[in-house]
């Protein structure tokens, strides 16, 4: 998205478009010839607008366009991206457009805002934005891949800030770039293969039914390459039964959250039942929330036992954090399991 403050900024967009595209004949300038052949006085050329330094928009936007932006410079003033590189400072999506609306840039290459932001410029009714690329999602993927068509409902992308964050998170790692997809684990669809998957933060936990987990290996079992590994972490059933009964506090200097814990040795269902109250710095009051959340005791045998049905092989424990077998009353119990070179 682009956006100029004023007529002069307005101009020189006019140009950067210009640039990134090929001039037809007809808006080539008139020859001193023709204008002879008429008659009239001959024409004197335009002077050419050479982009400089000195004349190149301040320029901000999303983390994510900065290699676009590194790319248009080097177009623009003559380098190679190495030295124009110095000249991209991006301070993320929302706070670009803040800039641009405060004089402090120019011309934004960025994700779309945010309704509020949005909102914010509509108000001022002095910006001009012209959308010039959508996202889009190629998917590579093994021979032996059971997908052989895609639809966008197939397609599950986390929406919204979170989105947006962690695409800000990762613009500056190196390599392929991630994709983020937010999917149901028991439906899992990477559309592909891959030699590792890693599930991290007692994620297994949260499903409450064996059959769940069974399914969410499957999934994985199905897009892990042949010879792959799997790679996971729970919360052990004795950290979750001890965890009955007990009350924690976390105080911050704008958050307080009090969470207790009950364990039902019949479901093996431990329930955090937590309130947060957050301090609103515009009013001075405190707001109160309330989240539920839900972890099951697995035993190891269980974990074995669906981890075989799914077809993973060379199932090893680990203890938290150690390359040893977990000890008893290990509070955390890391697992690792390969799938066949056979698949």
């Amino acid at each position: 998205m682009r956006r100029f403050r004023t007529l002069t900024a307005a101009l020189a967009l006019s140009l950067l478009l210009t640039a990134c595209g090929q001039t037809s004949p007809a808006q080539s300038r008139p020859s001193s010839s023709s204008s002879s052949a008429s008659g009239s006085v001959s024409a004197v050329p335009a002077e050419e607008f050479v982009f400089t330094r000195a004349n190149l928009p301040r320029l901000d936007g999303s983390t994510s366009t900065v290699p676009l932006a590194q790319a248009m410079c080097a177009v623009l003033l003559g380098e190679d991206q190495e030295q124009t590189a110095q000249l991209i400072h991006f301070s993320r999506t929302t706070q670009s457009y803040y800039n641009l609306m405060n004089g402090n840039a120019d011309l934004l290459l960025a994700a779309e805002p945010t309704p509020e932001v949005m909102e914010e410029l509509d108000q001022r009714n002095s910006w001009y934005m012209t959308p010039f690329a959508i996202d889009a999602l190629v998917f590579v993927v093994n021979q032996n891949n059971p997908v052989d068509s895609l639809t966008v409902d197939r397609i599950l992308i986390s929406a919204g800030e979170d989105r947006e964050a962690a695409r800000e998170k990762a613009a500056d790692l190196t390599g392929e770039p991630p994709v983020f997809l937010n999917q149901d684990m028991t439906e899992l669809d990477l559309y592909g293969t891959v030699d590792a998957a890693v599930c991290c933060l007692d994620s297994l936990n949260y499903l409450l039914h064996p059959k769940d987990v069974q399914k969410c290996f499957q999934r994985l079992h199905l897009f892990v390459a042949p010879g792959g590994v799997l790679v996971f972490d729970i919360n052990s059933s004795a950290k979750l039964a001890a965890l009955d009964g007990q009350v924690f506090l976390d105080e911050q200097e704008d958050v307080y959250c009090v969470w207790r814990a009950e364990f039902s040795r019949r479901s093996r269902i431990c329930s955090y039942f937590m309130d947060i109250f957050q301090l609103d710095e515009a009013t001075g009051q405190w707001g109160r929330g309330e989240e539920l959340h839900q972890e099951r005791a697995y035993t190891h045998e269980e974990l074995t036992t669906l981890l075989e049905g799914a077809g993973f092989q060379d199932i090893k424990a680990f203890g938290e954090l150690k390359l040893r077998p977990p000890k008893a009353g290990e509070q955390r119990i890391f697992y690792t399991a390969r799938k066949g070179a056979g698949g």
